[in-house]
């Protein structure tokens, strides 16, 4: 048996032994406690509460707060009244209905119970003492808030976009850091103090589900890369990220920079939300910014987003209330000026991806082919280039980076925008627009920063793997192609230890050569394409990673207006898809 189902059963079996023994205390047969809906309306009877409660008791969810209050109703009965009292029956009713039961208390009928007059101050800390034990019930087995703080959903999900998280979707899971500060993450707010104690630390197990999570769910998460955490960037760039790129001596020695490194147990990781594109078992991949499972392509959200270049004409500029008025946020429009188009060589690539002014260089799917079996390196690409925004004489700049005049002279510079099909369609009809074109990369061309983060692999946010998901119960050979896109699930997620000595690999410190996964796991990817971190850059996600199914959005707030504007009135009370 499950150990978690074990120790339920044992606290169900001593919660209805301490009943049975109340129930008889009050007058009644002990086994009426066991006779469902019956006990419901002998325990109104002992507590003398209206009809009402028993109405209470039938309706679903209502009635887990109900009982909380009958428990402490009973422990009244027995002339128990202090606020300490009642938060223990309420938080371990299995140890203290069988001790109110067994003990030497005497019940007394609520009707016959001297007056008791309770304080001011006692008063409103029942009020408040419940309101957090019902709000932490419901933030653990029924659903919880969140709010959308980036546009990697976009424009699925908004940002200021307010919604609930069902936990029963996929089932609750049970807390594996039990001691923390109630309604809390992973930090008490306007501190770094962490809100938890790592003192009891529980496996990983879920309570029975609704569903299991389906592709195109909108799932929120734990950051799978966010297990250990630099201080100062917490998850806006991972603590590998960081070490790729400045190195480990001075991620961990430069704490004006970085802050502190601390590790998270697994349920304090930050929470992410993406859509779930890839399942347990199925391979995934991605062909000039189209996903395929299985090798077959899968449909787009309606409401995604890729990367547009906007060709308008000679002397007209975007205005930017024109652009806030059909969707386009502010955030999106802060590069929008920034990205130029140019042929290059790879040699000219590879000098300027050098240079800390320039953001990023990308071959585009204009050039035919794949760019890691061109050899020529005098072959020119047509490439977009993003330009640091404290750069102002681009052209000089480019002519002292190495880039020839002729090359320099045909420097286009096109608004580039991440837009939806819908959009782009509107900007179309605008009378000074030329073109709207997607931006996908060229196939072959190497991006930075994506998994598994090695130069055997020519992929970008556009064409990518083919990789295979791992499920539980699926067997690997272990080999060095297999450790760079597996180690992490075997080492980090599922606590091995795996190295290799000559040709012989050593999991756990005995010989081996496969490895079968104990968990399941999945692919996610944010609906804004190109501006989304998510698989493409830090891999799978694994089961006991999964918080919950996004359901519904009950308010949205546009920050880029003032007043009512900044309600999106067309966005309340939506079915999240």
């Amino acid at each position: 048996m499950d150990t978690y189902l074990l120790i339920f059963a044992i606290q169900t079996i001593l919660v209805f032994v301490g009943l049975a023994k109340i129930f008889s205390k009050a007058g009644y047969d002990w086994w009426v406690a066991l006779v469902p809906f019956y006990n419901i309306w002998i325990a109104n009877k002992i507590i003398n509460k209206s009809f009402w409660w028993f109405i209470y008791m039938l309706i679903p969810f209502i009635n887990v707060f109900v009982i909380i209050l009958i428990f402490i109703e009973f422990s009244k009965c027995f002339s128990h009244r202090s606020l300490g009292y009642q938060i223990l029956v309420a938080l371990f009713p299995w140890v203290m209905l069988p001790l109110m039961g067994f003990g030497k208390d005497v019940y007394t009928n609520p009707k016959d119970a001297p007056e008791y007059k309770v304080g001011a101050v006692r008063d409103w800390a029942d009020a408040i003492i419940f309101a957090i034990i019902a709000a932490t019930i419901i933030r653990l087995l029924f659903f919880e808030a969140y709010k959308i703080p980036s546009s990697s959903m976009e424009k699925s999900l908004l940002v200021g976009d307010y919604l609930f998280v069902s936990k029963m979707a996929y089932g609750p899971r049970v807390p594996m850091t039990p001691l923390s500060l109630p309604l809390m993450h992973h930090s008490i707010p306007f501190t770094n103090t962490k809100a938890y104690l790592e003192w009891i630390k529980l496996p990983y197990h879920r309570l029975p589900a609704f569903s299991k999570v389906k592709r195109g769910d909108a799932v929120v998460f734990n950051f799978p890369d966010g297990d250990t955490v630099s201080t100062v960037y917490q998850s806006n760039q991972s603590y590998y990220s960081l070490i790729r790129e400045y190195g480990r001596e001075k991620v961990w020695s430069d704490k004006q920079q970085f802050g502190d490194i601390i590790v998270r147990p697994v349920d304090k990781r930050e929470n992410f939300i993406k859509r779930c594109v890839g399942l347990p078992g199925e391979s995934i991949k991605i062909e000039n910014a189209v996903v395929y499972i299985n090798d077959k392509k899968i449909e787009s959200p309606k409401d995604f987003q890729l990367t547009y270049c906007v060709k308008i004409k000679d002397g007209y500029y975007f205005n930017e209330k024109e652009l806030l008025s059909i969707g386009v946020s502010k955030e999106d429009m802060q590069l929008m000026n920034l990205y130029y188009y140019i042929d290059l060589t790879k040699e000219q690539i590879r000098t300027l991806n050098a240079n800390p002014y320039v953001l990023s260089v990308q071959p585009t799917s204009k050039n035919k082919g794949d760019y890691s079996l061109i050899v020529d390196e005098n072959v020119s690409l047509h490439c977009q280039v993003l330009l640091h925004p404290d750069l102002i004489e681009v052209k000089a700049f480019l002519l002292q980076a190495g880039v020839d005049e002729k090359t320099v002279n045909q420097l286009k510079h096109y608004p580039t925008l991440p837009l939806s099909s819908e959009i782009a369609d509107k900007i179309k009809q605008m009378q000074y627009t030329q073109s709207v074109e997607p931006v996908i990369a060229m196939k072959g061309y190497k991006s930075r920063d994506l998994y598994p983060y090695s130069e055997t692999y020519n992929w970008n946010v556009d064409n990518f793997g083919s990789v295979v998901i791992p499920a539980k119960g699926m067997t690997i050979t272990l080999n060095d192609e297999n450790e760079l896109l597996y180690g992490r699930c075997i080492r980090t997620f599922e606590g091995n230890t795996l190295t290799k000595q000559g040709d012989t690999w050593l999991l756990n410190g005995k010989k081996a050569t496969t490895y079968t996964f104990q968990m399941d796991y999945y692919w996610m990817m944010g609906d804004n394409r190109h501006n989304s971190a998510d698989s493409r850059y830090w891999g799978f996600v694994p089961e006991d990673h999964i918080v919950g199914k996004a359901s519904f959005v009950w308010l949205s707030l546009n920050k880029d207006q003032k007043g009512l504007k900044r309600v999106r009135w067309n966005k309340l009370f939506r079915v999240v898809k």
